[in-house]
């Protein structure tokens, strides 16, 4: 013989938010697709993959001086173009290069 319990958890409502976009992790939209967030990039992010493309061995700091940013920005539209796929880092610091994944 099987019990079932039933337990209502009190919490804020965009829990339930939070809740369905893990459940849905592996079924996402394909629309979703990272192909699609190149059109949803920003001019700088647009700017700073350009310069990427014409020299893969730009440093932050040589960003900093064509795009006129600080270097906090920099690598801040970096890690955001990291975590979108869209680039990455190979190599050390001094001596890497960036590769782009997804090309326009």
């Amino acid at each position: 013989m099987r019990t079932f319990f039933r337990i209502t958890i009190p919490c804020h409502e965009a829990a339930g938010n939070i809740i369905a976009d893990i459940a849905n992790k592996d079924n996402r939209d394909p629309k979703d697709d990272p192909k699609g967030d190149l059109k949803e990039l920003s001019e700088r992010q647009s700017l700073m993959l350009d310069l990427i493309k014409s020299d893969d061995l730009i440093t932050i700091h040589q960003m900093t001086q064509k795009i006129n940013v600080s270097e906090k920005t920099i690598k801040r539209e970096l890690a955001f173009l990291q975590e979108k796929g869209i680039l990455t880092r190979e190599g050390g610091r001094k001596e890497g290069k960036w590769v782009i994944l997804i090309e326009e």
